[in-house]
């Protein structure tokens, strides 16, 4: 039997066959563009960082140049699709971006790769500072920053591993850290029309129209800038970098820089304080009493007491030299060449308290023991003085630094055994106890002033003869027996 559909059923069939053909060419169009899209990579420029030169080993096979001239340029950046090895240098940056679809259907995935050495050397992007461009506490940064160049460093760890603005050298190489950089690439610096270049040679260090740097910190940063002039490459803002940061000193015709340079608590070199605040340029003849200090501008930052590892600081003034022998007096200094002031945080120094304790059977309480006491000062001068004291008394040495060694030297001591007590320490004489001489040292704390100084003479006398002991009581006691018996012996012939 055969079977007709009717008319209104096979329209149904012919719209369902259609709907599935259409559906087809469109996966099929759709797969063919995302293979196509996948197959290149682009380079997208970020900020004014400049795309990195690739190369090829070879051309891409069956590359027609129609193909090559629909990947030319757009705008900056390069849309050509490569394959093989690709040549970079350390410290550039690339960016990759897929692109895949069309229409509705397209969509971009972007990746930024910072190129880093696998020896453990890393780009340093360098800058340096002009005093004086730009004051104040929030200046701009690319007007008062100038780039460099780049460097390298080394002996640290990735800069992603430090937090932002971690300070990890102070920019001469210490605990390891190497630091590299080619002079040659320093760029003339334009200040108020006039150009300065760097001085390289000893003999340009104090011409006029040369320049010097004073490095200040190597610092982890988030990415760089290409500075006031435009020097350096820039790394987008997500990627850590290292910075090294300077201070400009021009040689210019009657006008000068200053800085000021502090060494920290605890700290063993000199570092430039906050330059974008405090380092500037005068004319020649300006008053020092009218330059900004640290100290005074900010105490609470600069304090003139401080304690670092459990040492108790002050701050020591300012001084004209590095050596800080020469203080500066504010009130009648003038700027007449290019300064740099000097101040130091220096360990307290402390009152020490020396008592004297005279014990044993044979010891002369109301003898006066003459001492002489001497110490190194906080600049390294020595400093001594003398003093005597009997039992139980007392005399204060002022100022002893934490740290120092104290010495103390008795004399007329001769036949006392001598030890001192200080704290939990105790040290005794150097010397035997026949020595007239007794030399004792103690090192200086923060947590104890009081050094206890003790004589011991016992009942030994210079025969030899230990009078403490067994067979001289019997033998005292024999002779007291024997005095006592003829005694009573008289007495009793005077009375019979």
């Amino acid at each position: 039997m055969i079977y007709h559909y009717p008319l209104r059923r096979r329209r149904l069939l012919r719209y369902i066959l259609s709907i599935c053909v259409i559906v087809l060419m469109f996966c099929s169009i759709s797969t063919s563009v995302f293979a196509e899209g996948a197959e290149s990579s682009t380079s997208d420029e970020v900020g004014q960082q400049p795309v990195p030169s690739v190369t090829n080993d070879s051309d891409p096979e069956g590359e027609t140049e129609a193909a090559q001239a629909d990947a030319r340029q757009e705008g900056d950046v390069s849309t050509l699709a490569v394959s093989g090895p690709k040549e970079v240098r350390v410290g550039e940056q690339i960016t990759l971006r897929h692109t895949y679809g069309r229409g509705w259907n397209q969509g971009t995935e972007t990746y930024t790769i910072q190129v880093t050495a696998n020896d453990g050397t890393y780009p340093l992007y360098i800058y340096t500072l002009i005093p004086g461009v730009q004051e104040g506490d929030y200046p701009n940064l690319d007007k008062v920053w100038n780039g460099m160049g780049v460097g390298s460093v080394s002996g640290v760890n990735a800069p992603s591993s430090y937090p932002i603005g971690t300070i990890v050298d102070n920019g001469y190489g210490q605990n390891g850290v190497s630091i590299d950089y080619n002079e040659a690439q320093f760029p003339a610096i334009t200040v108020d029309g006039k150009s300065y270049q760097y001085a390289q040679k000893d003999e340009q260090k104090y011409q006029e129209g040369y320049y010097t740097v004073n490095w200040i910190r190597l610092n982890a940063s988030d990415g760089a800038n290409a500075g006031g002039n435009n020097k350096n490459p820039v790394v987008s803002s997500g990627i850590m970098t290292f910075h090294l940061d300077g201070v400009v000193t021009l040689n210019e015709r009657d006008r000068y820089t200053v800085n000021f340079a502090l060494k920290d608590a605890g700290q063993e070199t000199f570092s430039i304080v906050d330059p974008e605040v405090y380092s500037k340029r005068v004319d020649a003849g300006f008053a020092a009493s009218q330059l900004k200090r640290p100290d005074t501008n900010k105490p609470q930052k600069y304090p003139q007491t401080k304690v670092a590892d459990g040492k108790t600081y002050t701050l020591d003034g300012w001084y004209k030299d590095e050596a800080c022998t020469i203080k500066v007096d504010w009130d009648s200094e003038t700027i007449n060449r290019n300064t740099t002031y000097y101040a130091k945080y220096i360990p307290a120094g402390k009152a020490v308290k020396v008592t004297k304790e005279v014990t044993g059977g044979l010891g002369d309480i109301e003898k006066a023991f003459t001492f002489t006491y001497s110490y190194a000062d906080a600049f390294g001068a020595p400093q001594s003085g003398q003093f005597s004291l009997k039992n139980d008394g007392m005399y204060t040495i002022p100022d002893v630094p934490v740290g120092a060694v104290l010495t103390l030297q008795e004399t007329n001591a001769e036949g006392y055994a001598t030890s001192a007590q200080y704290g939990a320490t105790g040290a005794a004489a150097s010397e035997d106890k026949a020595s007239d001489v007794k030399t004792m040292q103690v090192t200086i704390d923060a947590e104890h002033d009081l050094v206890v100084v003790t004589n011991c003479k016992d009942y030994t006398p210079d025969t030899g003869v230990d009078l403490k002991s067994t067979p001289y009581i019997l033998l005292s006691a024999l002779v007291m027996a024997g005095a006592a018996a003829l005694i009573a012996r008289r007495y009793k012939r005077r009375h019979v």
